[in-house]
């Protein structure tokens, strides 16, 4: 059993797909058997030689996948077995930079990002801001496997890649990333794609990610994405800087749309200006869309853990975080499992009550400037702001 992308087709394993699937998974099912399993067949060619999957992004994204798997389950052991395999990755990588860090274009078999115009010509700002990201990621990986001298090369190569990043593609004009970089000069063209991975992967400082927002991603005159795919990645971004209502309201057009067009389940693609049968056309075939797509299921966790910035900040949920601030609904029932039990959480006029497991600490960090840490079993109410409360109980395992 695998993760594939859907049961028409392809019914294979991509990491596009896993990723996304994977988070999905987490807020769902949890099993941790199919996500070892996907990561390890996704690993039969040797990246040494090739992409994973052929594509240079979905490397990167293989990174970023078991990070995941890592925060959410705290299984150290299926960690340290794949950490040559996070190193053979970034090996890959290395060979295509140049002289300042980044990764030229034509260094590339197949840049994927998405299925949407991007301007990738010289050097393409998205694959540069994946790149940090994974770069990132993996500085956590070899510090949770103890690989401290690895851990501090990719804070270098972080370092030097941001500042790279920032000095190619950043408009301070417009207030937002260009999308390439080529003989010697900044591209014309922008989008959506570029300006969400320079935010989920920190690139950019604080000013210039409230700039994006405004000018980019909150906003209706930038083409949208091209695929739900990209769209999950864009509310991330989006709920990852605190605009809960706009990623909630965008989430509501996008997959509220794909529901009023005769969606029962998560579709390969969507464009709202499309009608009829044109909904189902997909890679120039009539009918070649995938009606059950894995890369689609974006609101099983931006509906859960992006709404209340629900997330393990230590591996296997032993810490969480909770944002209490940024809801703007009028009632939500989660659950999220964990290896330690589940985390329930029932909002509703006003009041948020959270019950959740032994074995876990709980924090939640709010925009009223609140911080609150509860360990262990104990049973409290705390109002962290004027018109919330917050009701903690710790269940004991028996």
């Amino acid at each position: 059993e695998l993760l594939v992308d859907g049961p028409k087709r392809d019914r294979l394993p991509w990491v596009g797909d896993l990723y996304l699937a994977g988070r999905g998974n987490y807020c769902s099912f949890f099993d941790k058997p199919i996500i070892q399993r996907t990561l390890s067949a996704l690993m039969s060619d040797s990246p040494t030689t090739t992409d994973l999957c052929g594509i240079i992004d979905y490397s990167m994204f293989w990174i970023i996948a078991l990070h995941d798997y890592y925060m959410q389950t705290g299984d150290i052991i299926t960690l340290k077995h794949n950490i040559g395999n996070v190193s053979e990755i970034l090996t890959s990588l290395r060979l295509r930079q140049d002289s300042n860090g980044l990764i030229p274009t034509d260094k590339t078999k197949w840049l994927f990002i998405d299925w949407a115009p991007i301007e990738k010509k010289g050097y393409c700002a998205s694959l540069q801001m994946l790149f940090n990201w994974t770069l990132k990621v993996a500085t956590k990986l070899y510090s949770f496997a103890s690989y401290d001298i690895l851990a501090e090369q990719c804070v270098l190569e972080v370092n030097k890649l941001s500042g790279y990043c920032n000095s190619y593609f950043w408009s301070d004009m417009n207030g937002y990333y260009v999308d390439n970089w080529s003989e010697n000069k900044q591209g014309e063209c922008f989008s959506r794609q570029t300006n969400l991975l320079a935010l989920l992967s920190e690139t950019s400082n604080s000013e210039q990610a409230e700039k994006i927002l405004d000018n980019i991603l909150c906003g209706t005159k930038v083409p949208e994405v091209g695929t739900p795919y990209m769209k999950a990645l864009e509310l991330m971004a989006i709920a990852k800087y605190g605009r809960t209502s706009d990623m909630l309201e965008k989430l509501k057009q996008y997959w509220g749309g794909m529901i009023d067009a005769g969606a029962s389940t998560f579709w390969e693609g969507f464009d709202i200006s499309k009608t009829g049968n044109e909904h189902y056309a997909f890679y120039n075939r009539p009918f070649g869309k995938s009606l059950c797509h894995a890369w689609s299921s974006g609101p099983l966790f931006l509906l859960s853990q992006e709404i209340f910035g629900l997330i393990p900040t230590a591996p296997g949920w032993k810490t969480f975080s909770l944002n209490s601030c940024n809801i703007n609904i009028d009632w939500i029932s989660i659950r999220q499992p964990t290896p330690h039990g589940n985390i329930e959480i029932n909002y509703n006029a006003g009041t948020l009550s959270v019950s959740f497991p032994s074995g876990t600490s709980f924090e939640t960090v709010d925009t009223c400037g609140n911080q609150i840490i509860l360990t262990g079993p104990k049973q409290d109410v705390i109002s962290v702001c004027p018109i919330i409360k917050i009701y903690f109980i710790s269940i004991l395992k028996i």
